[in-house]
């Protein structure tokens, strides 16, 4: 009994280690694939046939054929390195949800875990912070370009996909457990973390979280409490947004308001004379591109190397002058698997998302639910799956609480 006790721990230490390395390492993130896969053999060889019969769950069986459509997509790839690359980056579909699901789970020991995870990714961000205003003498809204994008190298919408989890832990608490302060802490500082990265896709997706808070019936005497907080966390978020020196929201939806076009004619013309502002029309004007791409190259896909080289030949042809510049990836995850793959690996990635929103739950499995909406709606703005944060957060957050359930 103390074994697997033991094990337990340890299994969710490693969950610790890979979630706080986003913001510290990537060779630690990396390093974090390796520990789990040592971890999984580190045991019985019974325990070890047990878990391997979940080989047969969907979800699991999905990702290795997610995995094996890349790998089919270097067939009639020209640019091999490329292929390779993409299909390294995706070998963590073959081991890690297997391992993350097949693992004995304490609903206890997982909140405590992510209670000590919220604390120390609120001291490392608040270092961040300290840092860049009084050691670098920077404005609190150059954050995002010095700090997220030079020194981490990390994109926003992995960082604020990272504050989504306490924010979810804290509100699941907040409505099926009891009111602690501490709840409220969290929210409300992640929600500035979120606001403060000053990303569009990020602070549309915080908003049901805002209604969620705000709306629930809570029982007990603390709920009026509660609701008139979520008033106060939505007053705050909504005045940080409308000041200019903490957040360039503003001036980028300023900039889309009064310049956007919707005639893909009139996109190609305004992108190819200039460097325009509106990354509005920059996303209409790859999404449109990529779906001429997905439409010449049906049913098989370009192959697994060859989809940005071709994607950055269209940016020519078109003239687009920022894609050619920045070679943007199809900001898209649905019409990146089309793409690459054709029909087989669009239809996968389609289906292993339809089975992992069966398990959606929002009373019982608020958590899980929420990082599954957050990942649906972020591959329609996102290609999810283009960096190594994204697999991570695909085959083992994802994954993490999978079978977590309100006990």
């Amino acid at each position: 009994m103390k074994n697997k006790i033991l094990r337990v721990h340890i299994f969710y230490f490693l969950v610790y280690v890979g979630l706080i390395s986003f913001l510290v390492s990537y060779a630690i993130n990396s390093l974090s694939y390796v520990m789990f896969l040592l971890f999984f053999f580190c045991d019985s060889r019974k325990n070890i046939r047990t878990k391997l019969k979940e080989i047969t769950n969907p979800v699991v069986l999905l990702f290795y054929l997610l995995f094996l459509s890349n790998l089919i997509g270097l067939v009639h790839t020209t640019n091999i390195d490329y292929g390779l690359k993409e299909l390294m980056r995706f070998a963590p579909m073959v081991f890690m949800p297997l391992i993350i699901i097949s693992e004995r789970r304490s609903i206890v020991i997982e909140r405590k875990t992510i209670n000590t995870f919220s604390w120390s990714l609120i001291a490392i961000l608040t270092a961040l912070i300290i840092k860049h205003i009084l050691f670098d003498d920077r404005s609190i809204n150059n954050f995002v370009n010095y700090i997220v994008n030079d020194e981490l190298g990390i994109s926003q919408f992995y960082v604020a996909f990272l504050f989504y989890i306490p924010v979810l832990f804290a509100l699941d608490e907040l409505i099926h457990h009891k009111f602690h302060w501490q709840q409220i802490i969290f929210i409300a500082f992640f929600l500035f973390g979120i606001v403060l990265l000053n990303n569009r896709t990020s602070l549309l997706i915080s908003i049901p979280i805002i209604i969620k808070l705000f709306w629930h019936k809570i029982e007990g005497p603390k709920s009026v409490s509660i609701k008139g907080i979520g008033v106060i966390l939505i007053m705050v978020i909504v005045g940080v947004v409308s000041l200019q020196k903490y957040s360039g929201i503003q001036t980028k939806l300023k900039t889309i308001s009064k310049t956007t076009d919707l005639s893909i004619p009139v996109i190609i013309t305004k992108n190819s004379i200039t460097y325009t502002a509106n990354t509005f029309e920059h996303r209409i004007l790859i999404n449109y591109l990529s779906l001429g791409l997905i439409k010449s190259s049906f049913p098989i896909g370009l192959g697994t190397g060859d989809y940005q080289d071709e994607l950055n030949l269209e940016y020519e042809r078109v003239h687009f002058k920022y894609g050619m510049t920045s070679q943007f990836n199809p900001h898209n995850q649905y019409l990146t698997e089309f793409m690459k793959t054709g029909v087989l690996g669009g239809f996968v990635f389609l289906c292993l998302l339809y089975f992992l929103g069966r398990r959606v739950d929002y009373k019982n499995k608020l958590v899980y639910s929420g990082v599954v909406f957050v990942f649906i709606i972020g591959c329609l703005f996102e290609s999810f799956l283009n960096r190594q944060h994204g697999i991570y957060i695909f085959c083992v957050i994802i994954p993490l609480f999978f079978n977590t359930v309100k006990k």
